[in-house]
């Protein structure tokens, strides 16, 4: 059924812009917009049923050869620096142009922005539409209201998966310049001019 809206299985909420919008990508038009992470043993039927029934809505059953499938393979598709909650895992967008309303476990209304975070889990009733922009092909998924069920540990910035993109070298051997530049005791100082005419200060 076209524009069906369904409530997702329990994911954890990543990257969430819930009370003000923004591009997901540069140059992409701001949207309210989160990432969804499930374990991979989650049953997604229903979200991958309105997914194909969008597209065959849009294109019948011969389907464009560039099609984006919204659902992502989180060992493959994510990038390391995003972190380890992403292992294991299926993700996929949802977002919307609007506000979408947001409320807790007892269904009262979060107002305050702190109370979603990454991390948290979280439902959301969402449904699927299928769009074709400048020879782009692909399903998006649209966020209509989210429900934050339980806390989890707050996600971040993930340095030590940021670390893992340099290359690792060997230690820089220090290299003694002056007096001033040198470590430790390991610096010699210069020796004094024998002539009379040193002058410490020039």
């Amino acid at each position: 059924m076209q524009n069906e809206r369904i409530k997702t299985p329990v994911f954890t909420i990543v990257f969430p812009a819930i009370f003000e919008p923004k591009a997901a990508s540069e140059g992409q038009k701001p949207k309210y917009n989160c990432v969804a992470v499930f374990p991979k043993d989650t049953d997604l039927s229903d979200l991958k049923r309105i997914i194909k029934d969008a597209a065959t809505a849009r294109w019948g059953n011969k389907f464009p050869s560039n099609l984006r499938n919204p659902v992502r393979d989180g060992d493959v598709d994510a990038k390391p620096e995003w972190g380890d909650v992403f292992q294991n895992s299926i993700f996929v967008r949802f977002s919307s142009e609007f506000k979408p309303p947001v409320c807790d476990a007892s269904r009262t209304e979060i107002s305050d922005p702190e109370g979603v975070y990454g991390g948290q889990k979280c439902v959301a009733i969402i449904h699927a539409f299928a769009y074709s922009n400048s020879g782009n092909n692909g399903v998006s998924l649209g966020l209509d209201a989210l429900q934050v069920v339980a806390a989890g540990p707050r996600l971040g910035f993930s340095k030590e998966a940021a670390f893992q993109q340099f290359d690792q070298l060997a230690p820089a051997e220090p290299k003694v310049t002056d007096m001033f530049d040198a470590p430790g005791d390991t610096a010699k100082a210069p020796e004094a001019p024998k002539s009379n005419s040193f002058d410490p200060f020039a």
